[in-house]
């Protein structure tokens, strides 16, 4: 299996093992209608990372499995309008598919990275290795990785745990899981 980056160690690019602790992966924050299952997302409404994106600049991709109207991007953590999509759902941000997901096909990879190191967060998107839409800037809070489905899209997130598609932007990494050391 796989490992992850922690950059608590001595040495920052030991690696740490896969278990339950150091995955970033889908949780208890979704809809009521969203099936989610670690990295994949179907059903309708909003599920949430258990990945708080403190880090200076962070990297994930999702590919679509299958199609259908799909929202990604980041939003604050909260149980309130999980069954709700992105764009309805107050402190959110995120790229929208169009209403039946007509851009996209099966296979297709956006790549979303979440930047900090500048006065306003930024974040960008990569359809196929390709930088699509204009970035988004206004960004505030504490934020998470995040997507929402419906009209039949099946989502599969890749939050670093296993090789990326499409390059990962200079200056970016997978997304660090925040641990407490004590």
């Amino acid at each position: 299996m796989g490992a992850l980056l922690c950059c608590c160690r001595k040495n920052q690019h030991e690696r740490l093992p896969n278990d339950e602790t150091t995955l970033v992966r889908f949780t208890n924050f979704r809809g009521p209608a969203v099936r989610a299952s670690n990295w994949s997302v179907s059903g309708s409404g909003t599920a949430l990372a258990n990945a708080c994106l403190i880090q200076t600049r962070a990297y994930w991709e999702v590919t679509i499995v299958e199609p259908g109207a799909f929202w990604v991007g980041v939003a604050r953590k909260s149980n309130e309008d999980l069954e709700k999509q992105l764009g309805e759902r107050p402190f959110s941000w995120a790229l929208y598919s169009g209403a039946v997901g007509n851009n996209y096909k099966a296979g297709d990879t956006i790549g979303i990275s979440f930047d900090l190191s500048g006065i306003r967060a930024v974040l960008s998107f990569q359809h196929n290795g390709r930088p699509i839409s204009s970035p988004i800037t206004d960004v505030k809070g504490d934020v998470y990785p995040a997507v929402s489905v419906s009209d039949g899209a099946v989502l599969q997130a890749n939050f670093g745990a296993t090789p990326y598609k499409y390059p990962i932007p200079d200056g970016f990494e997978p997304i660090i899981l925040s641990q407490d050391l004590i």
